[in-house]
């Protein structure tokens, strides 16, 4: 018996086709009930043309849940301003690539707002996602700019683009020191402060916090001596 390939199939008319369900958890991003595509009129070719289509839509997909998976991050607890206009920026994004006019841009973000809470003009209590998303369809990205990167906006991009730390290759030891280090320097500072905000008696406050931190856990020579 020969292999078995998934999403394999012979058509009515006689020729062979990939065909493949999108999966539930991504259908939200992947539209489309399912992935056809013709792979050839003999059994020969289209052993030949699939691999190359499984593992281009073995890519939709993963790039489908890194795109759900980034939307929660931007909609979590812990998120940025920053993190948040960018899924605005995607969700905009999204729409115009599904043809939606300035019109339907406009209409999307007078809904949004009508699901919460009206001042005005603004929605009240509205995440930082949707008032970003909102205004972004309104005013688009010239007109409404993206907020000042952060301590922990420049954290993340290290992480991100330095450390690769979604790379399975990353020392989990370097990510955790980087992650402290910022952590203590905005403990010490009190708050996330915007880059451009940092002053000369910030960097003093991080430096004495970072000497009291080391004075009160020593190194491990320094406790075998004492």
């Amino acid at each position: 018996m020969g292999l078995v390939l998934k999403h394999f199939e012979q058509s009515k008319s006689g020729s062979w086709q990939y065909r493949r369900r999108v999966p539930k958890d991504v259908s939200e991003v992947i539209t489309k009930r399912e992935f056809k595509r013709k792979l050839g009129d003999s059994r020969k070719e289209a052993l030949a043309a699939y691999p190359q289509l499984q593992a281009q839509v073995e890519r939709e997909i993963e790039a489908a849940k890194r795109r759900l998976a980034g939307a929660a991050a931007a909609s979590g607890p812990g998120a940025t301003e920053r993190e948040a206009y960018a899924e605005a920026l995607r969700r905009r994004a999204d729409l115009i690539t599904k043809g939606a006019t300035e019109e339907a841009l406009e209409l999307a973000a007078d809904a949004l707002a009508d699901s919460f809470p009206q001042d005005g003009y603004e929605p009240l209590g509205a995440p930082p996602v949707a008032r970003h998303t909102v205004n972004l369809l309104r005013l688009g990205p010239e007109r409404y700019r993206p907020p000042e990167p952060t301590l922990g906006d420049a954290l993340r991009l290290y992480l991100k683009e330095h450390l690769k730390v979604d790379s399975a290759e990353t020392d989990s030891r370097v990510v955790g020191l980087a992650r402290r280090v910022v952590e203590a320097a905005i403990a010490a500072i009190g708050r996330d402060l915007l880059l451009t905000a940092i002053t000369r008696e910030d960097a003093r406050a991080v430096r004495d916090h970072m000497l009291d931190r080391v004075k009160a856990s020593p190194l491990p020579w320094q406790r075998i001596a004492a």
